[in-house]
């Protein structure tokens, strides 16, 4: 049987200030441009090789690929929020005392 004491003090949500309340933070593998040079083609959209020019594989031709850390949206969940906005801190009062916990159960004072 396991018991515990503690006191447990209330919760109050405020505004994230990590994300000023938008739940999301600018990526930070591709700094908010969703998208970034092909590491292959160099932005050309073509691969040169000795044996001729090819549309290149990697982006497709287009030049560009997406940020694969934030699928090319530019920004990402907040990692102090998880993506809600607001984070829930404690006012620092005492709203009762949880005495024990006995097979589950809590038992408050």
């Amino acid at each position: 049987m396991a018991m515990l004491s503690m006191s447990m003090a209330p919760q109050t949500e405020r505004v994230c200030p990590s994300c000023n309340g938008s739940g999301t933070m600018k990526c930070n593998v591709c700094n908010g441009s969703p998208r970034s040079r092909c590491p292959k083609c160099q932005g050309d959209g073509k691969v040169y090789t000795e044996s001729g020019t090819y549309e290149c594989g990697i982006c497709e031709g287009c030049g560009y690929v997406e940020c694969r850390n934030c699928e090319g949206k530019g920004s990402v969940n907040c990692s102090r929020c998880l993506g809600r906005g607001e984070i829930q801190e404690s006012n620092g009062n005492s709203n009762g005392t949880l005495n024990s916990l006995q097979n589950g159960n809590f038992n408050w004072n």
